[in-house]
């Protein structure tokens, strides 16, 4: 897929800071103009909550994103620690592999219930909700935009090459006789689910990658 703009823009993060920044603050300037340079009103302007919303889908739904990511690494450890004790019994893997799966399930469900209240000023969230809330979107803020931009690491790729779409498939045919043989032969199932997280994460990080490069301009301008 090919976004010239976008991927110009994920390459040169720190000059989207600055876009935003510089159009952002006119526009501050503008409602708080409109609002009698009141930024009591301006806090309380149905405008202001509006875009503030807008902010919040982007950046909860990529750092709900990291949390998917920080969980699935729990997962995988669990899975390598238990390979030993379910070994050769695929049922016990299989009942593993679901209980580990529920919390995702669950939360999934509950992001879809709560997005229809998203342009509502939050006033009811509880002490757990708030703190994934600003665990993730810190952590997004930070290991995703800002560290990447000071080491200027971060460059989302949107194209894949030749080459790489022949490792991929390489990758492919290697996994598949790799979990033939772990399933079938050696029957450490806690293994092969250990090794589909990974993949699991990997397909992860890179469309929170891509994401974050398409929403890095929106996110600086509106905040």
């Amino acid at each position: 897929m090919e976004l010239p703009l976008i991927n110009t823009i994920a390459q040169k993060q720190r000059e989207a800071y600055l876009i935003g920044f510089l159009v952002g603050v006119p526009v501050l300037i503008y409602f708080l103009f409109v609002n009698n340079w009141s930024v009591g009103d301006l806090l309380t302007s149905q405008t202001f909550w509006g875009l503030i919303a807008v902010d919040m889908i982007l950046m909860k739904f990529l750092s709900g994103i990291g949390i998917m990511l920080t969980y699935a690494s729990v997962c995988g450890i669990v899975l390598k620690l238990s390979s030993e004790g379910i070994k050769g019994n695929k049922n016990l893997a299989r009942i593993l592999k679901i209980v580990l799966l529920l919390p995702i399930i669950a939360i999934a469900a509950y992001g879809i219930i709560k997005i229809s209240g998203i342009f509502t000023i939050p006033t009811g969230l509880d002490l757990i909700e708030t703190a994934v809330a600003v665990y993730g979107i810190l952590s997004l803020m930070l290991f995703v935009y800002i560290i990447p931009a000071i080491k200027s690491v971060f460059q989302p790729e949107y194209e894949e090459s030749k080459i790489d779409s022949i490792k991929r498939k390489f990758g492919g045919v290697k996994f598949s006789l790799w979990k033939g043989y772990q399933s079938k032969v050696r029957k450490d199932h806690g293994k092969v689910y250990a090794k589909e997280v990974e993949q699991y994460q990997d397909r992860l990080v890179n469309i929170r990658s891509q994401l974050s490069g398409i929403l890095l301009l929106p996110i600086c301008i509106i905040l």
